[in-house]
């Protein structure tokens, strides 16, 4: 059976693989990684997540600009907002927008991997 695919949307590498690390070591997933709206946008022509990790402060825009296309894609996927900005108006947005939660950084890995468990149930 074929593993869902998990799409990091994190512009900053060490954050990257800070959750790739717990993601292996936790659940069995697909990990793909975009750096950007527009590399996330290139994934999206031959991958589609069922989950997604998105920061909101990305170099070419708001996180908050790709969900509807996240969900023009699959209408059933579930994104985890991760961003210092927990409480800017962006956060508001990108609930209204469908996304599944939100987690501010900096946060405890079991707070991680406790949001990870609610998404993919």
């Amino acid at each position: 059976m074929k593993r869902p695919n998990i799409l990091i949307i994190e512009d900053e590498e060490d954050i990257r693989l800070l959750y790739k690390t717990i993601l292996n070591r936790n659940f069995d997933l697909n990990i793909l990684e975009a750096n950007s709206i527009h590399k996330a946008k290139e994934l999206l022509a031959t991958d589609v997540p069922s989950y997604v990790l998105l920061d909101l402060c990305l170099p070419d825009g708001s996180g908050c600009d790709i969900i509807p296309l996240l969900k023009s894609f699959n209408s059933e996927v579930k994104i985890l907002v991760i961003t210092a900005f927990g409480h800017c108006t962006e956060t508001k947005q990108a609930e209204d927008l469908g996304a599944f939660g939100l987690l501010e950084k900096p946060f405890k890995t079991i707070a991680f991997i406790a949001e990870l468990e609610k998404m993919l149930k």
